[in-house]
């Protein structure tokens, strides 16, 4: 462990500086997917190995797009990915869930997007 990580209570060692990858969907423009990808790539040579997404940026598209950085580097980062928002934020959104059968739901859909079979 070197001085920009840390190793949370559970054993896992993450960068101290993470990457959110909301902004890599049209959330705030329009998103360029070469240049998104090419930013996750700069994030990881430069230190980072904590990438977060969840199953609403981009309605999964954001995903799948982390997907494309894991195929090659999954092994430098450690992933985090969110759900319990039902809806979509253009829409709106109907509900919040936590249930048993939401959460496997929405992890086995996120691990699909994600081409992985481990969120972290």
């Amino acid at each position: 462990m070197n001085a920009a990580t840390v190793q949370l209570g559970d054993g896992l060692v993450v960068s101290l500086l993470g990457f959110g990858g909301m902004a890599l969907t049209p959330v705030y423009g329009d998103v360029d997917p070469a240049e998104a990808l090419a930013t996750l790539h700069h994030a990881v040579d430069a230190g980072v190995s904590f990438i977060d997404t969840a199953d609403i940026y981009g309605a999964g598209s954001n995903e799948e797009l982390i997907s494309r950085l894991l195929r090659e580097r999954r092994h430098e980062v450690q992933l985090a990915t969110k759900f319990g928002l039902v809806g979509n934020p253009a829409a709106g959104y109907s509900d919040i869930r936590g249930d048993a059968a939401y959460v496997r739901q929405s992890v086995d859909h996120s691990l699909q997007r994600l081409g992985t079979d481990t969120i972290d």
